[in-house]
């Protein structure tokens, strides 16, 4: 990549538009770029950055900063670069963010970021991301890269010639990427980890199932102490051992269980036997003593069912009166019915009364409701045309209101800036003062400095000599040599101190500036409006008649407000009547309407009261109760006389007959269980309760024995199997957590007794290899073959991490030694030689990528005149065939070496400008 024309707009230092064509410095060679501190070399590199990438060179200065401060308000801020690559021309444009007057009426505006590259065929592309990552695919790198291969910076590269193992790995990580190497060395470390964590948990488990063995207690003391101190195979042995043990002790025990619990079944025979003996008498006693009382229990039975069979003819009458009175019933029904009838209409003559004064009363507030609501119709009149015209005066008023509210926070804003601005001017005319003081100092002291200088040749000077300065033989006026001479530090230490106070003055200079327009822009704005809403009016008052005029309006707004509230109420209330009164009137029409239906059926139901009564009185002559409710209660008394006789005397027989069948079944149990007893001989019930509580007694020991063997078995068998899975795993863990240890101290660099070199870090020194193999080829040109650099082999010590170090060899002398040993100009070379190498070993990395055109930043001041001469012979070199590397530098013996130059000159109103030397 070559830049072939470069233009700058209101960029940094550069306030009006520079146009740079860098076609005229030829293909290749070396050219200068000079000029003043802060005048804006290196803001040529960084413009062409920013119009590849979008962003600045360093870290120091983004894009939101690129304005310069010295533009019109009017320039814009913008970098144009065409450049070839591939034999092809490409141009792109960027601009920052930054603000713009308007191009209509007054204030500021925003003016986005915008970027666009044109193709060599004429296609365009205007997205940001898009331009970007356009330029990246063309010239095959990334804006880091571009900064570290185009731009030699002594300050950076100076830290990576004596940089640590540590400092250096980090710097060539972010250049060669080789984060994936330390992404292995971790996850190596992280693998080894969870497997030591595994296996440590693995061991922990076997521990824990060896403490879980279960020991009978003969066995208990033959364990050791802690019986976790068992091997894995040891804990198997043993457990193998106690299960055998077990099984057969359990096989016995049962055995033993068996031959008991026949002995039981037998013993439960016998009692079962003796049992049923004991029970049979006590039941022949009891059914002898029942026999005797069922006997006298049935001659009772029979007396009374005798007397309950002469009751028969007084049973027989009731029929005959219960008949009698059931043959009326229907008569008694109809009479019930009349006097419900009867009851039920004088009921609701009743109802239909009361209903009929509730319509009349319910008619007469109707009547009333309708009418007031026909006056009150009447009186809202129409209150849409009031409504519209209270809408109308409301929203005037509120945007009356807004403009004055907004006016009122412009005069804050203009305040606001304007007190920035006296604070702005006042920080300018400090720093003004202070610049020029510092000047006067400066001044005085570089005079002074060569006014000794003059001295010190006039002391020298013999009469009919010439002079070393002018030739002239006759010495008239020669300097006198002064009492106090300044030392050229003293000088450069005034001059570097005025330096930063003038750039001071600049920035304040510029910051009032900008402060000043847009604070003079406020101010016509701010008067437009104020003429425009209060007429002619000064700044100065505007703020107190605004507030009155908010206070006024609004005191108007809230008028209309409750205006608008009432007429929308009035409207509302409107509405409604027109909704609600034809609902009244037809509701009253209906009232009147059911009325005249109440009083023709109140009509009806009094003639028909009238019939029932003389009904009543027929059916009340005939009958011999007053009414159903008295005919049926007598009936229930005779049925229930009827009833209850009938009841005794089946009660009576049923008694007798059960009494009957109870002697019967009595007199067969008895002859039953004397029979049973007649042959029945045993043992005594007592000794054999006494020898089946022995049995039991052994059979539950049996039993204990056998549960606690069967569960001591279950246990053991259970934590064997445990055992053997988890000591199989434990080995399997083992086999892979040696091999993934190995891997992981090999790749971390801690393998005991060796060199602790990092994966990533033996990568890395490949890079370093050929870095240095490229750096010495410029390095023994520019120390006349005395030094070249070389990596340190062996590390100091096993204990930090090594394989980056650096040392020097000294031809000369054959010594090896540190880089930090280098004096000032030596470590300028050093560096600049190894940021060299570096930028042709990314080149190579970034996959043959050239660029062809180079800038060298600083850093010649501290060589002397043979090192200078030996590092222009070196860049000379790498600015052979089709590269050009442009120098970016102050020091003035440069100036006589490179004839062509970009010369940046700084003007304290204007801003910087910059002249092109080809010749």
């Amino acid at each position: 990549m070559r830049p072939i024309k470069l233009i700058i707009s209101a960029f940094g230092p550069y306030a009006g538009e520079t146009v740079l064509d860098m076609e005229k410095l030829g293909k290749s060679g070396l050219y200068l770029i000079t000029g003043d501190t802060g005048a804006g070399k290196t803001t040529i590199f960084d413009a062409i950055t920013y119009a590849l990438y979008g962003q600045a060179s360093g870290t120091t200065r983004d894009a939101g900063m690129f304005r310069s401060k010295y533009a019109r308000p009017e320039t814009p801020t913008f970098v144009e670069l065409t450049f070839l690559y591939g034999g092809r021309v490409y141009t792109v444009r960027r601009n920052p963010d930054y603000e713009r007057p308007a191009k209509r009426g007054g204030g500021l505006v925003h003016q986005k970021a915008e970027s666009q590259l044109t193709w060599p065929d004429g296609k365009v592309l205007t997205k940001t991301r898009e331009v970007t990552a356009a330029v990246e695919e063309i010239l095959g790198i990334d804006r880091s890269q571009f900064r570290q291969i185009a731009m030699i910076a002594q300050g950076d590269f100076l830290r990576l010639l004596l940089a640590s193992t540590e400092e250096r790995k980090e710097i060539f990580r972010r250049i060669f990427r080789t984060q994936k190497f330390e992404l292995l060395q971790n996850r190596l470390k992280e693998e080894y980890s969870l497997l030591e964590h595994s296996r440590q948990e693995k061991e922990r488990g076997i521990r824990q199932s060896i403490r879980e063995i279960r020991m009978p207690k003969e066995r208990e003391e033959g364990l050791p102490e802690d019986s976790a101190e068992l091997s894995g195979p040891e804990a198997m042995e043993l457990l193998e051992s106690l299960i055998a043990e077990d099984q057969n002790r359990c096989e016995e025990t049962e055995k033993q269980a068996e031959t008991a619990a026949e002995a039981e079944a037998e013993i439960n025979r016998l009692l079962g036997k003796a049992e049923s003996e004991e029970k049979a008498r006590g039941q022949l006693e009891k059914q002898r003593e029942a026999l005797s009382q069922e006997k006298a229990s049935l001659q009772k039975k029979k007396e009374d069912l005798a007397r309950e069979k002469e009751r028969i003819p007084e049973w027989e009458a009731l029929g005959a009166q219960i008949a009698d009175i059931r043959s009326k019933m229907s008569r008694y029904g109809e009479l019930e019915e009349q006097k419900e009838k009867k009851q039920r209409n004088e009921q609701a003559i009743t109802e239909t009364e009361e209903k009929r004064s509730r319509f009349e009363a319910s008619i007469h507030s109707l009547q009333e409701a309708l009418e007031k609501g026909r006056e009150e119709q009447r009186a809202i009149g129409n209150p849409q045309a009031e409504g519209q015209q209270a809408e109308n005066e409301l929203h005037r008023s509120r945007d009356r209101l807004k403009r004055l509210k907004a006016a009122l926070e412009k005069q804050g804003e203009w305040n606001t800036l304007k007190a920035k601005l006296e604070k702005a001017q006042s920080e300018y005319e400090r720093a003004a003062e202070k610049e020029d003081r510092l000047h006067n100092h400066y001044y005085k002291k570089n005079r002074s400095f060569l006014d000794g200088q003059a001295g010190i040749l006039a002391k020298e000077l013999t009469a009919g000599e010439p002079c070393p300065v002018c030739g002239s033989r006759e010495h008239p006026h020669p300097a006198r040599l002064t009492e106090e001479i300044p030392e050229k530090s003293q000088v450069e230490t005034a001059r570097k101190e005025w330096e930063k106070a003038r750039q001071q003055a600049e920035k304040a200079s510029g910051k009032a500036m900008e402060l000043r327009g847009k604070t003079q822009a406020r101010e016509t704005e701010l008067a437009e409006l104020g003429k425009e809403l209060l007429g002619a009016c000064g700044t100065e008052e505007l703020p107190q008649r605004l507030g009155q005029r908010i206070q006024d309006e609004e005191q108007t707004l809230q008028s209309w407000r409750k205006k608008a509230e009432e007429i929308a109420e009035r409207t509302a209330r409107k509405q409604t009547l027109e909704e609600e009164l034809p609902r009244q009137e037809a509701l009253l029409t209906k009232e009147r309407e059911e009325l005249a239906e109440l009083e023709k059926a109140a009509a009806a139901l009094k003639e028909s009261v009238r019939h029932q009564e003389e009904t009543i009185q027929r059916l009340s002559e005939s009958l011999e109760f007053s009414g159903v409710r008295q005919a049926e209660k007598a009936l229930q008394e005779l049925e229930s006389q009827k009833n209850l006789m009938s009841r005794g005397r089946e009660a009576a027989e049923n008694a007798y007959h059960e009494s009957q069948e109870r002697v019967r079944a009595l007199e067969g149990k008895v002859e039953a269980l004397e029979k049973q007893l007649e042959h029945e001989e045993t043992e005594g019930i007592h000794q054999i309760r006494e020898r089946k509580i022995r049995l039991q007694q052994e059979k539950e020991r049996f039993s204990r024995e056998i549960g606690e063997i069967r569960l001591r078995l279950d246990r053991n068998q259970e934590t064997l199997t445990r055992l053997r899975e988890e000591t199989e795993s434990l080995q399997k863990t083992e086999e892979t957590w040696k091999w993934v240890k190995s891997l992981s101290d090999t790749a971390g660099g801690t393998i005991s007794g060796k060199e602790k070199i990092m994966l990533e870090t033996y990568v890395q020194t490949a890079f370093f290899d050929r870095i240095l193999e490229c750096a010495n080829t410029r390095l023994m040109v520019m120390t006349g073959g005395q030094y070249e650099l070389k990596r340190r082999a062996a590390a100091e010590n096993y204990r930090s991490q090594s394989g980056l170090e650096m040392d020097v060899i000294d031809h000369y002398n054959g010594s090896l030694r540190s880089v930090k040993t280098l004096s000032g100009g030596e470590a300028f070379k050093a560096s600049l030689s190894l940021a060299l190498g570096l930028s042709d070993e990314i080149q190579s990395s970034a996959g043959g990528v050239k660029l062809d055109t180079m800038f060298v930043d600083e850093g010649f001041g501290s060589l002397d005149e043979e090192s200078l001469q030996q590092a222009v012979r070196a860049l000379s070199e790498l600015s052979r065939g089709d590269r050009l590397v442009g120098i970016i530098s102050h020091v003035s013996e440069l100036k006589e070496k490179i004839d062509r130059q970009i010369i940046v000159r700084k003007d304290r109103e204007k801003g910087s400008r910059v002249i092109l030397r080809t010749d």
